[in-house]
């Protein structure tokens, strides 16, 4: 089991399926990803080597790709500015929030 951003990846996953379940990353960020590791789409986890995992984590971060926990704190941010500003989607969500309180 390697764990990514938080997130534990199955071994007897494939890479592409795996990574799917990381917040932020579509299957077009994997493809080019595992291209530019020189990584197939139909290996799996198991088959990587740890120098290979960190290789994807500078990757990610050189890309300056948000994911998980900077990806959720960017989201919450942009709603708390639409709100402040009061604009119609910062009160069409505190509407939607407050209807899932009643």
């Amino acid at each position: 089991m390697v764990q990514v951003f938080g997130k534990i990846l199955n071994n007897k996953k494939q890479v592409y399926v795996a990574l799917k379940n990381i917040n932020g990353l579509n299957i077009f960020l994997i493809k080019n990803i595992c291209n530019e590791l020189n990584i197939g789409l139909d290996c799996k986890i198991s088959d990587l080597s740890q120098s290979y995992i960190i290789k994807l984590l500078k990757l990610l971060e050189t890309k300056n790709i948000l994911v998980e926990v900077l990806l959720k704190k960017d989201i919450h941010s942009d709603i708390k500015r639409l709100v402040e500003i009061k604009s119609h989607r910062g009160l069409k969500f505190i509407r939607k929030k407050s209807s899932f309180l009643k």
